[in-house]
């Protein structure tokens, strides 16, 4: 299991879950064969977060972190996005 960051300039939240949505089915329909064996499938899940102010890098991480986990709750291989409200004091 890896994970990996994306952070997208002046995206509003609908934007960046459609690009969070095209990456998630794109990693679906890949074909991956290792050597040795069948076709195994491939899914992702991402937790993303959309911010319109001053917010710390930590603030971000633990909100997307916490986005990942309940889309990996919720059944995997599915997008889960929230939108940061307030600004970090």
């Amino acid at each position: 299991m890896r994970e990996f960051g994306v952070f997208l300039v002046a995206s509003s939240a609908v934007e960046a879950g459609s690009v969070a949505e095209r990456i998630r089915r794109a990693i679906r329909g890949a074909e991956f064969r290792p050597e040795g064996s069948g076709s195994e499938p491939l899914s992702v899940s991402v937790g993303g977060v959309s911010f319109h102010s001053v917010v710390t890098f930590d603030e971000l991480f633990h909100l997307a972190d916490q986005r990942l986990y309940e889309a990996k709750r919720g059944g995997r291989n599915r997008v889960t996005m929230a939108a940061l409200e307030s600004s970090a004091a």
